[in-house]
């Protein structure tokens, strides 16, 4: 009762003063015209307008906790019944508001329920075809392969550069939809760095001779709990960058890989820094941003602005911290892990 009256107070205020107001002029006309025993009936009448207040207030308050509930009801079950219910308890203005919110409800409802169900078969026939695609992916890689000897080594690489290319499309498309999915399979284990970033690197080796990369590698055999598909994602995309933005005529592109454990023995760092295009100051702060290519020259036009946002998505869900810097002509990406 005291949650309700104040409750009812607060609602219907006005009504409340109009009340007071109705009383207070009762009261002086009931001075002009008994002013002998004004005061013994003022007390009985402020006594009994006191008590008709709180019951009405009472009444009203209750009545409008049930409305609320019965609304809140019908809003996390839009159902006939509760539909019926909320309109029973409601006043002939507000149930006329109620049914055309309804009626709008309903159609955005469904409208919701169709633009679901066609993104979802959007998303199972890209999924679908990223799979697909991998069948003669897969043929394409076995032709490069076992016939590079009979192919002209500058049509080999650029078909190499393709199946890359084509590789990294469709695992950001099959990772973007895993990042979205309710049920992740993410397997959690002790991985060595150095066999991680090794195996990332022996991916992308002929590009990066192509490019005449000088690797440089100081990296102890750090050991990190993580998923090994989700870590080498996150360690292609790093590396895909690298080479994308290298710097036209440079003619020994850096690739620099180091890690160590901090003091506190409570994180692993792993960096990756290269000696490419650099990114903008007023670019860094909006690199993981979705879609966001910045001012990255003539590189521009080749990018998506997706591989270091899904990196960052994906290095959320492994609990991977990622810090970026640029100074000049350089680009430094740091993974911090916590230590086993």
């Amino acid at each position: 009762m005291f949650k309700t009256i104040p409750a009812a107070w607060r609602n219907h205020k006005n009504w409340v003063f109009f009340f007071l107001l109705t009383d207070i002029m009762f009261a002086v006309f009931l001075w002009l015209v008994y002013p002998d025993s004004f005061y013994p009936v003022l007390a009985a009448f402020t006594l009994g307008c006191i008590l008709l207040l709180a019951v009405a207030l009472f009444c009203t308050g209750r009545n409008d906790d049930k409305k609320y509930k019965a609304f809140m009801a019908f809003l996390e079950e839009p159902s006939q019944e509760h539909e019926s219910e909320a309109l029973r308890l409601s006043s002939p203005f507000e149930r006329d508001m109620l049914q055309t919110a309804s009626c709008l409800f309903h159609q955005n409802r469904q409208k919701l329920e169709d633009i679901s169900l066609r993104l979802n078969e959007y998303e199972e026939y890209a999924e679908t075809w990223a799979h697909e695609i991998k069948t003669p992916l897969s043929l394409m890689t076995f032709l490069l392969d076992n016939r590079q000897d009979e192919i002209p080594p500058p049509l080999y690489h650029k078909l190499e550069y393709v199946r890359n290319q084509l590789q990294e499309d469709i695992d950001q498309m099959l990772y973007y939809a895993r990042l979205r999915s309710d049920h992740k399979d993410y397997l959690f284990e002790k991985l060595l760095l150095p066999v991680c970033c090794s195996d990332v690197l022996d991916e992308y080796k002929i590009l990066l001779n192509e490019k005449n990369f000088q690797i440089v590698i100081d990296l102890p055999a750090l050991t990190v709990l993580s998923d090994r598909k989700g870590l080498e994602f996150i360690l292609k995309q790093v590396v895909s960058n690298t080479i994308k933005y290298a710097r036209p005529g440079e003619k020994n592109p850096l690739l620099s890989v180091s890690g160590y454990m901090d003091e506190n023995k409570t994180h692993v760092h792993l960096r990756i820094k290269d000696n490419g295009s650099g990114v903008r100051p007023y670019d860094l702060p909006f690199i993981f941003e979705k879609g966001y290519t910045g001012d990255t020259g003539s590189q521009r036009k080749r990018a998506t602005g997706m591989g270091l946002y899904l990196l960052r998505q994906m290095a959320d869900d492994l609990k991977i911290e990622v810090e970026a810097s640029s100074a000049g002509q350089s680009f430094e990406i740091t993974l911090i892990f916590p230590s086993v």
